[in-house]
């Protein structure tokens, strides 16, 4: 292997080198896209699984009486738990998909 890289020239070396570098390059901000595909999926079905047990919950209870309080509760105390994306306009948003797609 010494002998084989004592054969090669400066520049060679840097090409090979900046060719390697780009294909594993290429492999990372492949597996990055792909991630962030699986990501965004499952993003969305946990949001759909959200809504589908919220509006479970509300049709029990009377939604038309509480719903909007509850709510508002709800994204609150998520808020305070898991942070940002729990606001409640985005539990009404799966509220309405859940509702939309019932069957997913």
């Amino acid at each position: 292997m010494n002998d084989l890289i004592k054969d090669i020239t400066p520049s060679e070396l840097q090409q090979i080198s900046i060719r390697i570098t780009d294909g594993v390059g290429n492999i990372i901000e492949q597996a990055k896209r792909t991630i962030a595909i699986y990501l965004n999926s499952e993003v969305s079905m946990t949001y759909l699984e959200i809504g589908k047990y919220i509006a479970g919950e509300l049709d029990a209870i009377g939604e038309e009486k509480y719903g909007s309080k509850i709510v508002s509760t709800v994204s609150r105390l998520l808020t305070e738990r898991f942070g940002t994306g729990y606001q409640r306009a985005n539990i009404f948003r799966m509220l309405k998909v859940a509702r939309e797609f019932p069957d997913r």
